[in-house]
């Protein structure tokens, strides 16, 4: 499922998911904005690190990624709830900026 940084600032303000970034390099400060406790896994660890997630398993996941969608499969097939790709994979903090 696909979301729009909008939706999850909305969603982080309510719901606290879980936030794992799946690019190579991770995410600036400038990029996330405010957001804390993002997890950086990349995607081409994924499958021999997913465990570092488990304690996250029963709560929302948001992937942070150019395209998710691999890594979202994935955490499915491992048994992950419910995980949403976030629609162009970064620059949160212009829709965050002040809202802490």
């Amino acid at each position: 499922m696909i979301i729009r940084s909008e939706q999850l600032a909305k969603k982080i303000s309510h719901e606290q998911p879980f936030l794992l970034d799946v690019r190579d390099e991770p995410a600036s400060a400038e990029e996330l904005g405010y957001l804390d406790n993002v997890h950086h896994i990349p995607l081409s660890d994924l499958a021999s690190r997913w465990l570092e997630l488990e304690h996250e398993r029963e709560r929302e996941g948001v992937v942070i990624c150019r395209s998710g969608k691999q890594a979202a499969f994935f955490l499915k097939h491992q048994g992950f709830k419910r995980i949403f790709v976030l629609s162009g994979g970064c620059s949160l903090g212009e829709n965050r900026r002040g809202q802490k």
